[in-house]
């Protein structure tokens, strides 16, 4: 009985001790999710990715071949679309024809120390350094001396236009997903910049944002990346759009799309194009162009390095601003005319849901609507993940469900083929 009488308070105080502790999380969603996590034990450590040391003879060609891949991998997938279309990068940048809502330029505005000592004040704690071994703990102890000579120097780059090659680089490191260790598809990387360069974009990216959201440049339906926007809202939105849908009676087909490696294979100059539709020109956006181009990065694992490898695609990985120029080349998916179609985004996952009066004409107009998505995707050398994208019929009741199989699957792909989808009833 005691027993008994001890496990039921030990388990009643551990129930009240993850009640209070979710009620604390409430309202953001990270620290809820990580004490879902926490309370159901589900934490995982990090595996070793030292057997990447080991795929070559010795170990700097082994960190070379992984950098090689991570720094070549936006750049194959987008080959292989300009290939098949027999068409240049650049040719593809001056087809871009955005017409923006926009009557405003964007100009960079100069920081002070004030702003700079904020941003330093609010930067982690347990972030890992980048190449310079400079961690923020030592620029949170020290940012009453420093505030003012990064301030200069920020200014000093937007200016001139121009970023220091030195905050254009980046440590890698390969973080193990699953599969064969010693296969470097199954990592995935990840880039760590220096504090300083996050302190710059930070900068730009609060200006950025403000101007992009006073302007209301970005589409109502993009979820990701925003202040005062969350997964959430997103699925609430989805939620609330296919409820008074089938309310209506009407039939709907949800398809969610997944672009393989998206932050990878964005073409700089097709983003720099879209910037400048915009109203991003003149200095602020040669500052953007240097940003973008001649960065570079290297493998590090217990302190061996590969070589420095420029990347030629993709916004940066690890970055502050990357998200937000993501935003920005991704912007006009949303605006495709679909009939009968309405989008939902959070960054690169994008739901498009179809309705009409009956299954057939639904399937028809999704098969319609992932035609201009597929158009779409070439012209922004993006590539659909046809594995990883799936479709859902939703229906309030079995008598209203679809009476035939609905079924998506990739036509026309060939060896070096970018990925179509077809929609069929059968």
């Amino acid at each position: 009985m005691y027993r008994n009488f001890c496990n039921n308070l030990l388990q009643n105080l551990k129930n009240a001790y993850d009640e209070k502790l979710l009620q604390q999380c409430k309202g953001d969603s990270k620290k809820t999710w990580k004490a879902i996590k926490s309370i159901c034990h589900l934490k995982r450590s990090n595996m070793p990715n030292t057997n990447l040391l080991n795929i070559c003879d010795n170990q700097q060609d082994s960190l070379n071949k992984v950098n090689s891949y991570f720094s070549t991998i936006g750049q194959d997938l987008a080959d292989k679309i300009l290939k098949i279309n027999n068409i240049t990068e650049h040719e593809l940048a001056n087809n871009i024809n955005i017409k923006s809502s926009s009557t405003k330029w964007f100009f960079l505005g100069p920081t002070d120390h004030v702003e700079v000592e904020k941003i330093i004040s609010n930067l982690k704690h347990n972030s890992a350094p980048g190449w310079d071994n400079v961690s923020n703990r030592l620029l949170k102890s020290c940012s009453c001396y420093l505030s003012r000579p990064i301030a200069f120097i920020i200014n000093l780059s937007l200016s001139s236009g121009v970023v220091p090659a030195n905050l254009k680089m980046a440590n890698v490191c390969p973080i193990y997903k699953s599969g064969d260790k010693n296969d470097v598809t199954n990592y995935r990387p990840i880039s760590l910049l220096t504090s300083l360069s996050k302190i710059l974009e930070k900068v730009v990216n609060n200006q950025l944002l403000k101007f992009l959201e006073k302007e209301s440049l970005l589409h109502d339906h993009q979820f990701g990346f925003r202040r005062g926007r969350s997964t959430e809202d997103a699925v609430a939105n989805l939620v609330d759009h296919v409820a008074k849908k089938l309310d209506s009676g009407e039939r709907c087909v949800g398809v969610f799309l997944d672009l393989a490696k998206a932050f990878d294979t964005v073409s700089r100059p097709i983003l720099l194009k879209k910037m400048a539709s915009y109203g991003i020109q003149g200095l602020a956006l040669d500052w953007f162009r240097s940003y973008l181009s001649d960065r570079k990065q290297r493998i590090g694992i217990n302190n061996t390095f590969s070589e420095l490898k420029t990347i030629g695609f993709g916004v940066p990985q690890g970055s502050v601003l990357g998200p937000t120029l993501f935003l920005l080349y991704i912007n006009d998916l949303n605006q495709i005319s679909l009939p009968n179609a309405t989008t939902f985004s959070f960054a690169d996952d994008t739901a498009v849901i179809f309705h009409g009066h009956s299954w057939e004409d639904v399937v028809a107009l999704a098969e319609l609507g992932m035609r201009r998505i597929a158009t779409w995707l070439q012209c922004n050398l993006l590539t659909l993940n046809a594995t990883k994208t799936k479709y859902l019929a939703f229906h309030i009741t079995e008598r209203t469900a679809p009476t035939k199989t609905i079924n998506i699957k990739s036509t026309n792909v060939a060896a070096t083929e970018p990925v179509r989808l077809a929609i069929a009833l059968n």
